[in-house]
């Protein structure tokens, strides 16, 4: 393997951990995981990743995008936030960041 190779591979890992580490805080992390294994698979030629693959993938991307989508508008005007929700909301985000930091390797903070 070259090292541009090598480089290439890095940065597709890379960009695997930030999509699912993106999907952590409500972004479109699959999307961005899908995208990068397909210009992978175009990159490679296909030898890997083959057109199966890649439709499971987007299938599952649109998915999860679109029960995330559903799942966020369904009850949002149904119970109005009190401030011992939001309090309790960043009590448990600051204790999720700081007990989880060292099965994340450091990336929770």
């Amino acid at each position: 393997m070259s090292s541009l190779a090598a480089a290439g591979f890095v940065v597709f890992i890379l960009l695997l951990f930030s999509g699912m580490y993106l999907s952590l805080f409500g972004w479109p992390g699959t999307i961005i995981i899908f995208l990068d294994v397909l210009f992978y698979a175009t990159l490679t030629g296909f030898a890997q990743v083959g057109w199966k693959m890649l439709l499971v993938l987007l299938a599952l991307a649109v998915l999860s995008e679109a029960a995330d989508w559903w799942a966020g508008s369904k009850n949002v005007h149904k119970i109005p936030a009190t401030a011992e929700s939001v309090r309790g909301a960043i009590l448990g985000a600051c204790a999720g960041m700081i007990l989880l930091t060292p099965s994340l390797w450091g990336l929770g903070i």
